[in-house]
């Protein structure tokens, strides 16, 4: 019988543990961008790193994509000529099993405001995206963050495992948690398959978010023009922390071929306070091969806090930090 489990692939902090940042968790990435922010205000600032793997289009590589929500309220701003500045550089370094570099990458930003009374102010959380074209295997990824007013730096690390999605096999991708997904006809870097997703990076569904949004791509299944029956089955599952499953959600889809992406409404507005594992199956019902992913999201509701944000939060852990 499945039993969920509830190691995380997040790396989740609450700004008021600025000085805890990088004590927990980890990640990987290399070419930066910055992308649209999104608002989580229900815990106030959260720094959140996720990374995503996806099947490439360069045989032999995985498309590797990186999401890091960087809150700008504990950086140390600095009073120049046209206003308050404070800057950051997030730098990204990913190596193999024999400690060899493969790839690396430094991203440097600033956030600006113009008076004294607006560094305390609320604002969104910076969202900066890089990405990765790598081999499948095993990986070290190694974050460090300096603050650039007072040179201080956080650093961590992560053991991650990157599939091959080239093979014969049927593949799933990681599951992305967006805040949301629209149909589209843009070509931005936060596109895929005509589908602009919103990350929601830490994976949190706040007050007046009732449902999760999800994203992925299913690879490798039985194809065929003259079948009349070319579909596939999904089922969406989630499990509480008793590991008890409290929710479902199937459906079939046409193939459009042998790659396909699937996206869902998943409503969550009767979820408590609390840590949930989400569980997606595919089952090709042409060559009745199956697959299935999972991934984590936590529900923060006012008023059901049992535990602090701290503690909720905190219990995604991870790798040991390195310094």
């Amino acid at each position: 019988m499945f039993s969920p489990s509830f190691k995380d692939d997040r790396i989740l902090f609450t700004s008021r543990f600025w000085v805890l940042l990088l004590l927990c968790y980890s990640l990987n990435f290399t070419h930066a961008t910055a992308s649209e922010p999104s608002s989580h205000g229900a815990t106030g600032a959260i720094f959140a790193f996720e990374f995503l793997s996806f099947k490439s289009a360069t045989p032999e590589k995985t498309f590797l994509e990186i999401f890091c929500q960087i809150p700008t309220q504990n950086l140390q701003f600095v009073k120049y000529v046209d206003g308050f500045f404070a800057s950051y550089r997030l730098s990204i370094a990913l190596r193999d099993i024999s400690d060899n570099p493969v790839a690396s990458e430094a991203f440097v930003d600033s956030v600006k405001v113009e008076s004294f009374d607006e560094i305390d102010l609320p604002r969104l959380p910076r969202v900066i995206r890089f990405s990765f074209l790598v081999e499948s295997g095993d990986y070290q990824a190694r974050v460090g963050l300096t603050d650039l007013e007072t040179l201080q730096t956080l650093s961590f690390k992560k053991t991650l495992r990157i599939p091959n999605y080239q093979g014969l096999s049927l593949g799933l991708s990681d599951l992305q948690i967006a805040t949301r997904i629209t149909p589209t006809s843009d070509n931005s870097i936060l596109v895929k398959n005509n589908q602009k997703i919103l990350p929601n990076v830490p994976r949190i569904v706040n007050p007046g978010s009732d449902i999760l949004h999800v994203y992925s791509e299913v690879y490798n299944l039985q194809f065929s023009h003259t079948n009349s029956n070319n579909c596939f089955r999904a089922v969406y599952r989630i499990y509480n922390e008793e590991k008890e499953q409290i929710k479902s959600l199937r459906f079939n889809k046409e193939k459009p071929g042998t790659t396909s992406f699937i996206t869902a409404r998943i409503p969550v507005d009767e979820l408590p306070t609390g840590r949930y594992q989400l569980t997606l199956s595919v089952l090709d019902l042409d060559s009745r091969k199956s697959t299935k992913k999972t991934t984590n999201f936590t529900v923060i509701k006012p008023g059901e806090v049992s535990k602090t944000d701290s503690e909720l939060l905190s219990e995604n852990s991870g790798d040991e930090p390195s310094f």
